[in-house]
């Protein structure tokens, strides 16, 4: 891309006063002369709108929009709708992203059938054997490796604006944070475009990485995966056959998980199961 390519930040916030601070600060340390940042506020009801206030006082090139609360889709969306750069970087409000983020992403685009690129996420600390759990999962799902991939984690992603225009952005009737970036590099993928992963582009996640947390979010990723796949026309049929998997679920697990993650392993894989069922009566 040429030194004029616009970059524009679209950041959705809910009620992220505990990290915001530490994720406005990390953007606007970026090495990069131009860029804007979107912040879209989607009904939080702490002080998250007063610290991007206090921000934009000082920082011109902040802009904050707000709205009653629809889900990251729609803030990611009113954000989308609002900028103005060729290419629309994406993280949360949770995330501290690093100095060169934008320079590692946006040298890539010269390729005119890469759509987006990603990164790898790190989490803020590695002291517990929950946050060590859920970093093998993350690099299990990703890998370590430079490579092309169907879909990426919208904390950490960039796109064309041209193409979010061809494919409608973001599809607002997902309304948790689950599956609804997935549902759009798939979109993308469906369209010719290619998705480049390069794992040492990495952001630092605050997420909660208690073991309520990490249960919790694989409890939601498989009832909102029901209703991904519903949409790429999965049969009712397939998606009960697919519950049948959860018979074999010991032998999956000692083969995914080190000895040492084989019980939280199992945990986690049963509330993936247990959100399943849940999606298909939600959801069919």
């Amino acid at each position: 891309m040429s030194m004029e390519t616009k970059i524009s930040i679209v950041v959705p916030v809910y009620n992220a006063e505990k990290t915001l601070i530490k994720c406005i600060e990390s953007i606007l340390r970026l090495d990069c002369n131009d860029y804007e940042i979107i912040f879209v506020d989607d009904g939080s009801t702490d002080n998250s709108k007063n610290i991007i206030n206090s921000f934009a006082e000082r920082h011109e090139e902040i802009r904050l929009f707000e709205q009653e609360n629809n889900g990251p889709a729609s803030a990611r969306n009113r954000g989308i709708k609002n900028s103005s750069g060729d290419i629309i970087f994406f993280t949360d409000s949770d995330v501290v992203v690093p100095v060169d983020w934008i320079k590692g992403m946006v040298h890539y685009f010269g390729d005119k059938k890469l759509g987006a690129v990603g990164g790898g996420i790190t989490p803020y600390s590695m002291n517990t054997l929950s946050e060590k759990f859920e970093q093998h999962r993350r690099e299990r799902l990703y890998g370590n490796e430079k490579k092309f991939v169907d879909a990426l984690p919208a904390c950490n992603l960039a796109v064309k604006k041209t193409i979010l225009d061809e494919i409608d952005y973001f599809d607002e009737s997902f309304k948790f944070a689950s599956s609804e970036d997935y549902d759009l590099c798939y979109r993308l993928i469906d369209k010719g475009y290619k998705i480049l992963y390069d794992p040492a582009i990495s952001v630092i996640h605050f997420h909660s990485q208690t073991w309520n947390g990490v249960f919790r979010r694989g409890y939601i990723h498989g009832r909102e995966g029901v209703k991904l796949r519903r949409k790429m026309g999965i049969s009712t049929v397939r998606e009960l056959v697919g519950l049948g998997g959860l018979l074999l679920l010991p032998i999956f697990v000692f083969k995914n998980y080190p000895f040492s993650f084989v019980l939280f392993g199992f945990v986690y894989d049963l509330n993936v199961y247990f959100g399943r069922a849940t999606g298909i009566l939600k959801y069919w």
